[in-house]
Parts: C-alpha cells; sequence; structure tokens
C-alpha cells in the first residue's frame, strides 16, 4: 500500500509540473507576442514621421517652385505636438493627425472616445473606427530641439516651439500602451530627426 502511495504522489507531483510549466510557456508566449506587435507599432509610428521627413527632402531636391520646410507637417500652428499617424485605405497613404484633442499621451488613453485607440482592418492597424477594436493604443509626440547659444556655449534641449531659439530637429516618441489582465504595458521608442540626410 506504501509503494503504490507513493508511485501515485510522484505521477500526480509529474503531471501537477508539467500542466504548470504548460500554463507558464503559454501567458509566456502571449505576452510576447503583445510586446511583438506593440514594438512594430511604436516602429511604424516613428517610420510615418520620418516619412514625413523623407517626402520634404524630396520636394525640396526636385526644386519644386513651392517653398518647403524640412519639417513642414511635423507641427502644426496651435502648437499641438501629440497626435496620431492615421492609415487611409483609400489612397493608400499614411498621414499625421494633430486634431485628436488632447495635449499629453494619458490624456488621449483616458479618454472613452480615444482617438489613439487602434483598430484591426484588411490586417493594417489604424485609427479606423470601422475596424475590430484592438487593446492597443498609440500615441506620437513630436517636440523641437532647440539650439541656444549663450556665452560662446551651445545647449541643445526639447520644446514645443523654439521661440527665438534655432530649431534644429525634432524629437519623436512612439508610444504604444495596451491593458492585460488590468495592468497597463507599454513601449516606447524615440529618435531624433535633424535638417540633414
Amino acid at each position: 500500500m506504501i509503494e503504490l502511495v507513493v508511485a501515485v504522489s510522484i505521477i500526480l507531483i509529474g503531471v501537477v509540473s508539467t500542466l504548470v510549466l504548460t500554463v507558464t510557456t503559454i501567458r509566456g508566449g502571449k505576452a510576447s507576442k503583445m510586446q511583438t506587435v506593440a514594438g512594430n507599432l511604436a516602429r511604424e509610428g516613428i517610420e510615418v514621421v520620418k516619412q514625413q521627413r523623407y517626402n520634404n527632402w524630396l520636394k525640396i531636391e526636385s526644386n519644386n517652385l513651392s517653398f518647403v520646410d524640412w519639417d513642414q507637417g511635423l507641427y502644426n500652428d496651435l502648437y499641438e505636438n501629440v497626435l496620431t499617424v492615421e492609415f487611409n485605405s483609400s489612397t493608400p497613404v499614411w498621414n499625421l493627425n494633430f486634431d485628436i484633442q488632447a495635449t499629453t499621451t494619458q490624456e488621449c488613453i483616458d479618454d472613452p472616445n480615444s482617438k489613439c485607440l487602434l483598430y484591426l482592418k484588411n490586417g493594417v492597424y489604424s485609427h479606423d473606427s470601422t475596424g475590430i477594436a484592438t487593446p492597443f493604443y498609440r500615441v506620437v509626440t513630436i517636440n523641437s530641439i532647440c539650439k541656444k547659444v549663450s556665452d560662446g556655449k551651445e545647449e541643445f534641449k526639447t520644446y514645443w516651439d523654439c521661440g527665438t531659439d534655432e530649431k534644429v530637429g525634432v524629437q519623436v516618441i512612439s508610444n504604444v500602451f495596451w491593458k492585460e489582465k488590468g495592468n497597463w504595458s507599454s513601449v516606447m521608442l524615440e529618435d531624433h530627426l535633424y535638417n540633414w540626410k
């Protein structure tokens, strides 16, 4: 009888250990998948902003008669720096949307009618609410990189607007947030774009 109890105990320990390992592996795989998707969405946000800057350079180099600044479209006149990147499937073109009525990343995520929520439609993540809602929110922030010369020393800082200081570049921050089991997770990528190729 003792041998039977010991044998059953060993089998139960093996089965329970296998189940725990399987559940942990499945959870880790799902978390890894969410992290990978979020990382790619954050990278996509940076790339859309870069593309706008590249398009400006192409217009400048093509000797287009209309005047184009290298940072045209990377800011708006209201000094709003929080935006979303929008995919228009009918054109198909990516655009920067400053009209999200949020001044901070947190404000956009907390809004129950958030324009930062991503939807999946035809295999593309976008802010088009006719798609299927996903757990992901993407917010892009663009700040000016300003150069100030004081006492012969150069100082660089990021602001919404440089004012009288020289604007030498832009800081682009792409944040992707999602909620898993009641807890927020996020991926943040940052890049700096300057007035040169």
